[in-house]
């Protein structure tokens, strides 16, 4: 008696795996069929995704590039009143706004053109102070991203030492 019941369960388990595996390939014929449909949606939510990954990726290029600029400007000005500290008037050899300017633009060799003040309080003996400032204008290569133009200023004072 015991092996007749066990032919029941296997013929009911593989007709039950029968219904289903064909329950699965109709599922699975369906599912191909909605997928395929589905294919303008698809296309349609990567354009939409694609244009504000790509947007955001730009974006913080764009932010990097601006960060890393005001960065040398802020570097070459505090190198340019370096240069003005050390070279006062009882130095024997007193700088002069060319000669800064100069040294000034060298060290920002990168950004082309950085305009440079600078400015001793009240003189150039030891004792008093030399402010340089540095300006460049920041532009965008992706127009519309930021604003086009941007200013980045950096100004260092120092006291003067010989």
């Amino acid at each position: 008696m015991q092996p007749k019941m066990c032919r029941i369960r296997l013929f009911r388990n593989t007709a039950k795996g029968a219904e289903r595996s064909l329950g699965r390939t109709r599922e699975a014929q369906v599912s191909v069929f909605r997928s395929s449909r589905q294919h303008g949606a698809s296309l349609v939510e990567f354009a939409l995704v694609s244009v504000l990954f790509f947007l955001l990726i730009f974006g913080i290029v764009e932010f990097g590039r601006a960060i890393w600029a005001y960065g040398v400007v802020a570097h070459s000005a505090r190198e340019g009143v370096r240069y003005a500290i050390v070279r006062g008037r009882e130095s024997g050899r007193a700088a002069t706004v060319t000669e800064i300017q100069d040294y000034v633009r060298s060290r920002a060799v990168p950004l082309a053109p950085v305009q440079v003040t600078t400015s001793w309080i009240p003189d150039k003996e030891p004792g008093s102070e030399v402010q340089v400032q540095a300006q460049y204008n920041f532009t965008s290569l992706v127009p519309g991203l930021l604003p086009y133009s941007v200013t980045l200023r950096s100004t260092s004072k120092m006291v003067i030492s010989f």
